[in-house]
């Protein structure tokens, strides 16, 4: 999910982990990787303006 961390994104996150979903949360840095799994998300370190590094990690 782009924008894991953000003020909706991070409620998404944690209501489509509670109702059983498979969730991956993109994060830019690795700092903010404990809060996504925290809320049920695999963190995914990656940034939208760099495409080669996120087809890598998908």
């Amino acid at each position: 999910m782009a924008g894991a961390t953000g003020v909706i994104g991070r409620h998404l996150v944690a209501l489509f982990a509670e109702r059983g979903h498979e969730v991956a949360g993109m994060i830019r840095t690795q700092q903010k990787a404990g809060r996504q799994r925290d809320a049920g998300a695999e963190p995914v370190v990656c940034d939208v303006c760099e495409p080669p590094l996120i087809h890598r990690r998908l």
